[in-house]
């Protein structure tokens, strides 16, 4: 399967948090939810997906690069740390969505260790 926490593994935690903080914008999983079909909101929301998707797709994960993944996981572990994933305007409507100190805790523990995985692999090739 091409899906990031079916490819990686993810514990049930992980993929739960993942799955309600971030699929909405970074997957082929997107629920739209009933003020998506107004316009001029559907406008902006349809747009903000799509860029989202572009930059970071986890249904598309396996399809990614070694060098692209590391990438990615980097983006995300800053991401979080800086507060900007997910988007205050997001979790402003999908309070859910909004991160616990020790949700992002375990994501950014996920991430690096992924990344170390990915590391360790280059090493052995």
């Amino acid at each position: 399967m091409l899906d990031f926490n079916t490819a990686t593994k993810a514990p049930a935690d992980i993929e739960n948090i993942i799955r309600v903080s971030c699929y909405d914008c970074h997957s082929r999983e997107v629920k739209y939810p009933w003020y998506t079909n107004i316009a001029p909101v559907s406008w902006w929301i349809k747009n903000h997906i799509e860029e989202g998707s572009r930059h970071l797709n986890f249904s598309l994960w396996a399809t990614y690069s070694k060098r692209r993944k590391e990438k990615k996981l980097k983006e995300c572990v800053e991401m979080i740390e800086e507060g900007e994933m997910p988007m205050t305007s997001y979790t402003m409507i999908h309070g859910e969505a909004a991160l616990s100190k020790d949700q992002k805790d375990k994501l950014i523990q996920w991430f690096n260790s992924l990344r170390t995985e990915g590391k360790e692999e280059e090493k052995e090739d």
